[in-house]
């Protein structure tokens, strides 16, 4: 994730629950025969979105096209001195118009504020009201700082139950990169599979998204980033998986400066590293002010030949219209398939 916020980009799938059974799931993002964002599916048929009955989370809620939102973006406490958030409730009226199924919207920062719990709540609740009005289901998610795990426990635990007017998020996402507060990075790795197993029984058997660095980035391009990264421990932790493939913020002299073969390496590299050929991947592409026609094909065609379930490019603050409309037109196209939710147990 950039520094810049430390955020990350997103895509995600729109499915329709009818009561808490799965009755038609969305066979290809850009479908005019297919209920969409802004179009009527029937009090908002998101599953977790209004009422008591409210299902688990599922994994389809990280499938398909999606944009990302920091605090940063629609925080005005914490917009630039001066400015207004770039990011307001209008805004996700243009993300359905341009396809985005899933808005990843983070939900809670910790700048050491003596209160723990959900960034700005009016505001937040403004946001996940209106995407679901849209038809765009909403990921909260968290950059768990590691020095004080009950503090990122609580505040995952502050989204995890957060409600605006019956209102749920669709889903949660953890975002694992923050170095600073614990240097040592085995201790480092020790915690998060700590943090992550605490999680987890926060959540319970609702799907889970890990927010990931690259592992080309991890293995190529900065080897002392992160030594030693937990993927095995945290694989059995998580359900979707999102890596922060970046190629804009490689040298073109590298040979990784290309939105096809960085995604499809960071792909192909992270199910070896979690031992599993069909993990859930929602790769994150470049940094929207930085991408290229060219980057956006070249990523789009990785998405298909790695079977992504969706897509994103960080965030959606920083990408331009032609982007957004290049990418609304060839994600629909391209992720054909979402990802299924598990069977009911016969426990």
């Amino acid at each position: 994730m950039r520094r810049r916020h430390v955020v990350v980009g997103g895509v995600a799938a729109v499915l329709l629950l009818a009561g808490a059974q799965l009755v038609a799931l969305v066979s290809s993002l850009g479908s005019p025969e297919e209920a969409g964002p802004g179009e009527d599916v029937d009090d908002v048929a998101m599953g977790l979105a209004v009422g008591d009955d409210q299902g688990a989370r599922s994994v389809v809620a990280y499938g398909g096209h999606g944009a990302w939102v920091d605090a940063y973006d629609y925080d005005p406490a914490l917009a630039e001195r001066g400015r207004s958030p770039a990011i307001g409730a209008d805004d996700i009226g243009a993300m359905a118009d341009h396809g985005v199924r899933t808005l990843y919207l983070q939900g809670a920062m910790d700048r050491g504020q003596p209160e723990v719990g959900p960034t700005s709540p009016e505001l937040l609740g403004e946001l996940l009201r209106r995407a679901h009005d849209e038809g765009l289901r909403v990921v909260a998610w968290y950059l768990p700082r590691l020095g004080d795990l009950d503090r990122d426990v609580a505040f995952v635990r502050a989204l995890d139950e957060f409600a605006d007017e019956g209102h749920r998020f669709d889903g949660l996402a953890i975002d694992i990169e923050w170095r600073e507060a614990v240097r040592d990075h085995e201790d480092r790795s020790s915690r998060v599979v700590e943090l992550s197993e605490r999680i987890r029984e926060v959540v319970g058997e609702d799907a889970l998204g890990a927010i990931v660095p690259s592992p080309v980035h991890l293995e190529v391009v900065n080897t002392g980033f992160w030594p030693g990264f937990p993927w095995e421990e945290l694989a059995p932790l998580y359900d979707a998986w999102m890596t922060m493939g970046y190629w804009t913020e490689r040298r073109p002299e590298s040979g990784l400066r290309h939105g096809y073969g960085y995604t499809a390496e960071n792909v192909d590299r992270l199910r070896r590293l979690l031992g599993d050929e069909d993990a859930v991947v929602h790769p994150i592409g470049g940094i929207g002010s930085a991408v290229t026609p060219e980057d956006l094909a070249g990523y789009v065609d990785a998405l298909t030949a790695t079977d992504a379930v969706g897509g994103s490019v960080y965030d959606w603050a920083t990408l331009a219209e032609p982007a957004r409309a290049q990418l609304s037109q060839a994600l629909g196209a391209a992720l054909e398939a979402e990802p299924e939710p598990p069977a009911p147990s016969d426990d």
